[in-house]
């Protein structure tokens, strides 16, 4: 299994993955911010609204480009730039 790292993912699948959640973060950074501006506003850190807007988008976002990666994958296609920001446009449109 030359290649691979724990979890049985390969460096080329790390990386992939580790650009899907940075670009997911960048893309909830408003709602990123918010929740963290509640944390720090609060003494009993009581965000249940910020905290839930921050993670559906996250998680609206990531499984969107995790959705096109494992097809890219299945059809052995690469992963790229370019396709991260066709999937942003679609998740954002």
């Amino acid at each position: 299994m030359e290649g691979k790292l724990f979890g049985g993912r390969n460096e080329d699948e790390t990386a992939a993955l580790e650009a899907i959640k940075a670009r997911s973060l960048s893309l909830c950074e408003k709602e990123h911010d918010k929740l963290v501006k509640c944390f720090r506003e609060t003494w009993f850190g009581i965000c249940h609204q910020e905290h839930a807007a921050f993670w559906h988008c996250f998680h609206r976002h990531r499984d969107s480009m995790m959705e096109e990666y494992v097809s890219r994958r299945n059809r052995n296609e690469l992963w790229t730039d370019d396709t991260e920001q066709k999937t942003d446009n679609n998740v954002l449109n």
